[in-house]
């Protein structure tokens, strides 16, 4: 003991700023403060050995966005020219919306809009954040109106698109019923009262021989949990 008592004073003498140094101290009191000397060496060592890692960035918060898109009727015009710049209909409908609000945080915001492809004559809006199907669909007439008659705006979600076939086709004064006119009927229907149709009925297809009495007739109406299409099929 008296020899382990030695050799650790003797280290201490040498340790550089050592508060021992010169001292003779307990040997559990030594032993302590050499093991506690070994583990800061071995730290040092350590992290001078350690690469050098690159700062790691936070990630960016991913921005949220809900799209809609505006069917347009079949049968409508392509709109050229500066009506038809998705930047000029986006500014158009921004203030169409602002002012409705008088300017004081309306609930939904548009953020863009773009043509769905070159084919279609579709087109898709992106709002910030999930803005509900009620309080996009309260400005269906707003966003619809550069898009001509018979526009429509559907969700990406939370609706069901049905076909109804083997309707009566009737006409009144050679003209046959127009959507506004299929839609009074729809109405009618004990099965669609409080139907919250979102795609006014029209005609599966745009002519008719004169020979057909029947045809298929395409709507669409908001159904987040799917129980209206199981009351309509029930």
């Amino acid at each position: 003991m008296a020899g382990k008592g030695a050799l650790i004073n003797m280290y201490l003498r040498f340790a550089k700023d050592d508060p021992y140094a010169g001292q003779v101290v307990p040997i559990g009191q030594a032993d302590a403060y050499v093991a506690q000397c070994d583990q800061a060496q071995a730290q040092a060592q350590a992290q001078a050995q350690a690469p050098n890692r690159p700062h790691r960035r936070p990630r960016p918060t991913p921005v949220v966005t809900t799209e809609y898109t505006v069917m347009r009727s079949p049968s409508a015009r392509s709109i050229q020219g500066p009506k038809g710049d998705p930047a000029a209909i986006v500014r158009s409908l921004q203030t169409a919306i602002r002012q409705a609000f008088g300017n004081n945080n309306p609930p939904i915001s548009l953020l863009s809009g773009r043509w769905s492809s070159q084919l279609l004559s579709n087109f898709v809006l992106t709002f910030a954040g999930t803005p509900s199907n009620d309080d996009v669909l309260k400005f269906s007439a707003t966003l619809c109106s550069p898009f001509g008659p018979g526009s429509s705006i559907m969700p990406q979600k939370g609706f069901t698109r049905v076909i109804v076939h083997s309707v009566p086709i009737v006409y009144s004064n050679g003209v046959r019923l127009d959507s506004k006119k299929l839609s009074s009927e729809l109405a009618r229907n004990d099965a669609c009262v409080g139907l919250r149709v979102i795609q006014q009925p029209k005609w599966l297809r745009s002519t008719l021989s004169a020979e057909q009495t029947h045809s298929s007739i395409i709507f669409a109406f908001l159904d987040e949990d799917g129980s209206r299409l199981k009351r309509l099929l029930a």
